[in-house]
């Protein structure tokens, strides 16, 4: 964010600059209309813009210094035991920009369904931060909730459940992986919104379960994961997380 005696010395700056061109303008007028050199005496006034530029060139005050509301923030969230359907970690790394830090348990309660269907929740970062790589990318927040129900957690359970990249090079763009990744990402949302605590989280669990399902054209695929608990898909899960990864899982992969 600017700094702010950086950004005073900015409007001063432009100020004597106002005023110096005023006050030369004025000298060099007079000195037209009655020919009196002392008037162009008023070109001195230029001197001071220029010299603050040069001052300003030499000493080079710093404009702009971080914004502790831009900094991100990573944290481990804690465990809760019995919670895990495979028996692992539920804990999964967080990060979130200062600014949204006061909404952080709220993030937590509404990723645990999700969370709690994966092998092992602990290798999963996610962050409201677009420019991490390393990260599953959420959305912030900012206090409104339900608007991050309704697009950061809806587009968040696509990139955790199914995080291969399809449309690279070397895979078209309507493979039947998409329609797999689909398939598997509905059947985490459905499964999540049966273990969400409240129905606001559960309903948005069970749109995007919808909305997900019809992106898979082979309703086969879904019969065949919908049939399994919660503990045999997340374990099936498990078994075939690189090939979902990897853009290679095929029909005979599926249970």
């Amino acid at each position: 964010m600017p700094v702010a005696s950086t950004e005073l010395l900015r409007l001063v700056f432009y100020v004597l600059v106002t005023v110096a061109v005023t006050l030369a303008a004025t000298g060099v007028a007079e000195w037209r209309a009655d020919a009196d050199p002392k008037a162009l005496s008023s070109l001195g006034w230029l001197a001071f813009p220029v010299a603050v530029a040069v001052a300003v060139a030499v000493i080079q005050p710093l404009v702009y210094q971080d914004d502790p509301g831009d900094q991100v923030r990573c944290q481990q969230t804690g465990t809760s035991p019995g919670q895990s359907i495979s028996g692992g970690q539920t804990g999964f790394t967080l990060c979130v920009y200062q600014i949204d830090e006061p909404f952080r348990a709220q993030y937590i309660a509404d990723l645990e369904p999700l969370m709690s269907l994966l092998p092992d929740a602990s290798k999963v970062k996610v962050t409201d931060d677009y420019n991490d790589k390393n990260g599953v990318s959420m959305g912030a927040m900012r206090g409104n909730n339900q608007w991050w129900l309704n697009n950061g957690l809806y587009n968040l359970i696509y990139s955790v459940a199914a995080p291969s990249d399809c449309q690279k090079p070397g895979h078209d763009a309507g493979s039947k992986q998409d329609d797999f990744d689909a398939v598997i990402a509905a059947q985490f949302a459905e499964r999540a919104s049966k273990r969400a605590k409240d129905s606001a989280l559960a309903s948005v669990y069970t749109q995007a379960a919808s909305d997900l399902g019809e992106l898979g054209e082979d309703p086969k695929t879904s019969g065949r994961l919908a049939k399994l608990s919660d503990t045999e898909f997340t374990s099936w899960y498990a078994k075939t997380y690189d090939k979902i990864a990897g853009c290679t899982l095929t029909e005979s992969d599926l249970p």
